[in-house]
């Protein structure tokens, strides 16, 4: 009796391909800025089967997602096979220099160091005649110096003329010095390049022909590095037309050199990860003058200060004509005691656009719904979607929203659309009560107010 084959082996070819590739963009999100141990699906189906094996192969796009750590056995034949299969096709590639995580405290250790990393990295210059291939450079090392080594083999950005989204990540940071990076090292930039995202350090000097064309800046910290100069921020974004920006608030420090103007910005996220009280973004958004400025998420929020945000007087004269929807996040608060005021004003002074709020994780939602809705606020007539992803407290966020549905039925008003969670979406109340409501759809805001993730 012949055994039938399996399923999977009579799909044809594209169709394979095509499950591959899924598999690809899933694990992509995934293995962000990760250990580079991950599973990576064209490898892993490329060693199944003869049928799948020259399906998968033969698909050159599947080949052009390169993630390759140095000094692991192996790695350069691995990469000149990814660099064969390719053929051609443009490439997003990971180069990972994993020293020892420890920053070498004498001549004697770093010199060790040097020892082991020189060879390897002689050998990746073998990737020179690939360069023009690349419209995504990801850089990660474990600690400065080998972050500078990686540089010298990438120092001419303008052998790249596809690259279009630049990375730069020190994987570990001594929490007892400030990691500061130099990005001077770079003298010339791709021509389409958009996209600069740092991580873990504090990048220093960069050229402004490195930051001349960007509309996408994000950099990231971790707890453990200090504050910068007043004017650091200022000097990194002068003359970039950028349009979406992601930074610490404890990098921001308005000086007596006023308000920095970015008249293209459209996009900001601005977190305080890190700070216990999460207060200083309040200081950090008058900061900017972005009159094009349409969406803001504040990260590390709490309940009380949301309400201190609707007070005029904690933003004297910095309005955003154009803003349309904010966004507050938290990711563990712990919060004991929170705002217990009675209602919220709409800032129409301060947003007079404004047309969506979210509140993700956050304390006290409850609270602030209560507060927004009560019968006694103004209306907040130009409000059309409310999202609420509470982590606690869903009952009483319940009884908050019930309460301000049957308010607004008596002064024969409805509530703006409201996006929920699943735990307070999968009720009856609504359609008894002909609410409209939406189920959250949590990758999609994960995505978009996590700038860490958009780029991939």
């Amino acid at each position: 009796m012949i055994t039938p084959p399996p399923p999977i082996l009579l799909l044809p070819e594209e169709i394979l391909v095509a499950i591959a590739a899924a598999g690809q963009d899933n694990n992509r999100h995934i293995l962000e800025w990760n250990s580079g141990n991950g599973f990576n699906v064209e490898w892993t189906l490329s060693h199944v089967c003869r049928q799948i094996r020259a399906a998968v192969i033969d698909a050159a796009t599947l080949w052009t997602i390169v993630d390759t750590e140095l000094c692991r056995r192996g790695w350069l034949e691995i990469l000149g096979l990814y660099l064969e299969r390719s053929r051609g096709c443009d490439l997003s590639a990971t180069f990972r220099c994993n020293a020892d995580r420890s920053m070498p405290r004498t001549w004697l250790q770093l010199a060790l160091m040097l020892m082991r990393l020189l060879p390897q990295l002689s050998r990746l210059f073998r990737l020179l005649p690939h360069l023009p291939r690349l419209s995504r450079l990801t850089l990660i090392g474990s600690t400065p110096t080998s972050l500078h080594m990686l540089f010298s083999v990438f120092l001419n950005l303008a052998a790249m003329p596809n690259l279009q989204q630049l990375e730069i990540v020190l994987d570990s940071v001594d929490p007892q010095h400030q990691s500061r990076v130099i990005l001077d090292a770079f003298c010339t930039t791709p021509p389409k390049l958009a996209s600069l995202r740092t991580k873990g350090f504090i990048p220093y000097h960069p050229r402004q022909t490195l930051m001349a064309s960007l509309t996408n800046l994000e950099v990231w910290r971790d707890e453990g590095l200090g504050s910068l100069p007043a004017d650091w921020f200022e000097e990194l974004v002068s003359g970039c037309p950028l349009g979406r920006v992601s930074v610490p608030s404890t990098w921001l420090s308005p000086t007596g050199h006023g308000r920095i103007r970015i008249p293209t910005l459209k996009s900001l996220h601005i977190s305080c990860r890190g700070r216990e009280d999460g207060t200083d973004w309040l200081d950090s958004l008058p900061y900017f003058d972005a009159p094009a400025l349409t969406d803001v998420t504040l990260d590390h929020t709490h309940g009380a200060q949301i309400c201190a945000l609707f007070d005029p007087g904690n933003l004297p004269n910095v309005p955003f004509p154009a803003l349309t929807s904010l966004s507050f996040l938290h990711h563990r608060c712990t919060c004991s005691e929170g705002w217990r005021g009675t209602n919220l004003s709409p800032p129409l002074n301060l947003f007079p656009a404004l047309s969506s709020i979210s509140l993700i994780n956050q304390c006290f939602t409850a609270d602030v719904v209560r507060a927004m809705f009560n019968p006694a606020s103004p209306r907040w007539s130009g409000l059309t979607n409310v999202t609420l992803v509470p982590r606690d407290a869903i009952e009483d966020v319940f009884s908050a929203l019930e309460d301000a549905v049957h308010s607004n039925l008596e002064r024969g008003q409805t509530l703006p659309k409201v996006t929920l969670s699943p735990a307070l979406f999968d009720r009856q109340f609504w359609t008894e009560n002909k609410v409209d409501v939406e189920l959250f759809g949590p990758m999609d805001v994960i995505f978009e107010s996590f700038p860490f993730n958009s780029c991939t």
